[in-house]
């Protein structure tokens, strides 16, 4: 066992060899984690460690390099790394343990650093270690984390303190945050920055900094939970798969349901039919919390109440709600455990949302009349337009659509093709073998947007097919019911949507054939149809759409992609190809593909970096506009300013105001010499005169020596106005008149 070290001078401690027992028991020294006494010195590491929490007090507390030190603050040790005490070390032990006693412990003390060859640690060091331990534990137990995952933010704070330079204040919560993550515990960074009261900006760079730092050196995985996404909100949404289960019906969670609600979510009916009508549900959902999440609704919330708010807005478009019943409100509330004002409060940010797309639509007129009322009939336009804006939106539109098709009930038999009679309620339906020998004759429905011809196969789709299926995917025989009386539980929305949905596809077959041979016999159409019919050829033959998006379109819509490609061929753009882009608009200095990628930030980098710095991103997007509200503020006052001076100095010519280079004179001399033609020179004095109170404002033209001739002129006027005055003293002593300023009161007699 080893001597105890004197840790208020820097030690030294050399093993020439191996000793049997590698930790030597330190037990006059006390830990700085957990309070204990139980030190060793781990002589492969060199370092003090406690054995009870693991925290390392000292670290390279051996010299790999021996020799003899000199200089303050060192002592020497022999070749067992035992001291070699000097008399002024004795009398300080002398001292330290009459301070403490002869059992007290001695605490880890510092000396002044002043060499190179030995690693000090100063107090400034374990003060920020105490510090940040203090921090950690304070902000685990407020979060709800063991003790353990505490120990793990503080060996990584220890790590990251040593081997890291420049580091922000945030690196305490930033390692406490990723053992949290490490554990798969529930944590957010945007909730640790409120509790602190760091910026989300400083403890993003932070984390994103540790955890670059940790990865590289290995001591964490990427594959754990550090890139997953706090309460998932996909996850959330895939709950509504599990609606109607016989557990929730046994608990009576959809009593007080409207019926087209229940009929809406497939309560009391098969298993295959209700988790078609849900994925169909799902499906809606998913697409509304895209375009949520593309206003930043999904961040430094709770997300459950927004997933509740995504699943209302899909039962409206599903029964083309305008506003959705009070009970399902709450039923949503309860199924999420959100209140309910909380989850309409979510339910109105989604609706503003979806508002303002609807309102940028360019095949919809007079968008801008659109009130949340009328929203409901053009949320359908709103996902299928913003399904098409990026390729982005494309491919999650497609892997969505995707997923609502892989629960199709398996082992499904191909079932016979229906012909429909007349109208849904009392119609006669037949069944057909697939070789389709026999025919019938079909009624019209008598419908204007669905007249159909006679002898026309009617592929229609049963009522348990969910409507976000049938938009998904053409109809195939298999989705073909042997009896269509069923179709009057759905709501009637569904149903013409089904209709549309099939009359579009005979539309297409009938402008394919058109296209292939012009010589084909049209079909009897209505005027809606007819319109239609063209809309379809001529995208078929411009080939910018396919039949997908053809059956998925509105009418609107078509017209809009038909007039977008007629612009489109009125102005051709000029193509051109990859090596003319490069010789002209790239040069020399620009960054390749391999070069740039150094510079751009990682995926789970980016989505990080969003979630923490979006209310730092609003608050600077906040005070852009401010600025650029006051500076148009500014200019509008100065131009004001600048306007009503030159009024003032009546520089406008045009308004009858002097020209430059000649100074404008406005006062009584004026007028007397207006009023010179009268006899009574006394009566004219009198008119000329300022009348009690009235400001005269005088303009002296002063002589210039350029132009001699304004000097002429003012002579000859101070000549008229003694002939009119008839001395000149007259009013003068009436007038205080001193020089080129004149009072802003002018004494006057009465005249008789």
């Amino acid at each position: 066992m080893s001597t105890p070290i004197n840790t208020g001078t820097t030690t030294q401690l050399q093993p020439a060899t191996h000793s049997s027992n590698p930790y030597a028991r330190r037990s006059r020294c006390q830990c700085t984690g957990c309070g204990g006494y139980r030190l060793v010195n781990d002589h492969e590491t060199a370092s003090l460690v406690c054995i009870d929490c693991g925290t390392v007090a000292n670290e390279n507390m051996l010299d790999d390099n021996p020799k003899w030190y000199q200089g303050y603050g060192l002592t020497r040790v022999s070749a067992i790394g035992r001291e070699l005490p000097s008399k002024n070390k004795k009398a300080r032990d002398k001292r330290i343990r009459t301070l403490h006693g002869e059992g007290g412990s001695k605490p880890l003390q510092s000396t002044p650093t002043g060499t190179t060859n030995v690693t000090v640690c100063t107090r400034r060091y374990m003060q920020q270690v105490e510090e940040a331990r203090i921090v950690i534990t304070s902000a685990g137990r407020a979060n709800g984390l063991s003790d353990v995952d505490v120990r793990r933010a503080i060996f990584f704070f220890l790590l990251v303190k040593q081997k890291m330079k420049v580091i922000g204040h945030g690196k305490p919560l930033a390692c406490l945050y990723i053992a949290a993550r490490e554990a798969g515990k529930k944590l957010r960074l945007i909730e640790l920055a409120m509790q602190s009261g760091l910026s989300p900006f400083d403890l993003g760079a932070d984390y994103k900094r540790v955890r670059a730092f940790l990865v590289q050196r290995e001591t964490i995985d990427t594959g754990t939970g550090l890139y997953v996404v706090e309460e998932d909100p996909w996850t959330e949404l895939e709950r509504i798969l599990s609606i109607g289960s016989s557990e929730s019906i046994e608990r009576d969670d959809f009593v007080h349901l409207p019926k087209d609600v229940k009929e809406a979510l497939g309560i009391n009916m098969e298993s295959v039919e209700r988790s078609r009508r849900l994925r169909g549900l799902l499906s809606m959902s998913q697409k509304f919390m895209i375009i949520a999440a593309d206003a930043s609704l999904d961040t430094s919330r709770r997300i459950q109440p927004l997933v509740a708010a995504c699943l209302i807005a899909a039962l409206e478009v599903r029964l083309q709600l305008t506003e959705s019943p009070k009970e399902v409100l709450q039923w949503v509330g309860f199924m999420y455990n959100s209140i309910p004002s909380t989850v309409m409060s979510r339910y109105r940010e989604l609706r503003k949302c979806i508002l303002q797309w609807a309102r940028r639509l360019p095949y919809v007129g007079k968008t801008a009349r659109i009130t949340e009322k009328k929203l409901v009939y053009f949320t359908e336009d709103v996902i299928k337009h913003f399904g098409h804006l990026q390729d982005k939106n494309r491919q999650l539109w497609a892997l969505l659509d995707k997923t609502a098709d892989e629960g199709e009930h398996e082992g499904e038999r191909d079932v016979d093709f229906v012909r429909e009679y007349g109208e849904d309620d009392g119609e006669s339906v037949e069944v057909v073998d697939d070789d389709g020998d026999k025919e019938q004759d079909v009624q019209e429905t008598g419908d204007d947007d669905f007249n159909q011809e006679q002898d026309e196969r009617s592929e229609s789709v049963g009522h348990f097919f969910v409507r976000e299926y049938i938009d998904d995917a053409p109809l195939t025989s298999k989705d073909i019911l042997a009896s269509m009386a069923d179709r009057s539980h759905d709501p009637p929305a569904y149903v013409a949507k089904v209709k549309r949905r099939y009359r579009l596809s005979e539309l297409i077959q009938a402008a394919k054939q058109s296209v292939a041979d012009p010589t084909t016999q049209g079909l009897h159409l209505s005027r809606k149809d007819s319109q239609r019919f063209e809309w379809i050829k001529q995208l078929l033959v411009l080939g910018t759409t396919t039949e997908d998006e053809i059956l998925d379109a509105s009418d609107n819509c078509l017209a809009d992609w038909v007039a977008t490609n007629q612009a489109r061929q009125a102005k051709p753009k000029i193509v051109r190809s990859r090596e003319e882009l490069d010789s002209t608009e790239l040069t020399e200095r620009d960054l390749d593909d391999k070069e740039l990628s150094n510079y751009l930030r990682s995926k789970p980098d980016q989505e990080s970096l969003r979630r923490v710095m979006s209310k730092a991103y609003q608050e600077a997007e906040q005070i852009s506009k401010l600025t650029e509200v006051r500076r148009k503020a500014t200019e509008a006052s100065k131009k004001v300013r600048e306007r009503q001076k030159r009024d003032r100095e009546g520089q406008a010519s045009d308004n009858g105001g002097p020209t430059e280079g000649v100074v404008r004179e406005r006062s009584w001399k004026l007028r007397l010499e207006a009023l010179s033609d009268s006899d009574n020179e006394l009566d004219t004095a009198k008119k000329a005169l300022p009348r009690p109170g009235q400001r005269v404002v005088h303009h002296i033209q002063r002589p210039s020596t350029e132009n001699k001739d304004v000097e002429e002129e003012q002579e000859e006027e101070e000549g008229l106005f003694d002939d009119v005055v008839g001395g000149g003293d007259a009013f003068d002593g009436d007038i205080g008149y001193s020089g080129d300023e004149y009072g802003d009161a002018y004494g006057y007699d009465d005249y008789d």
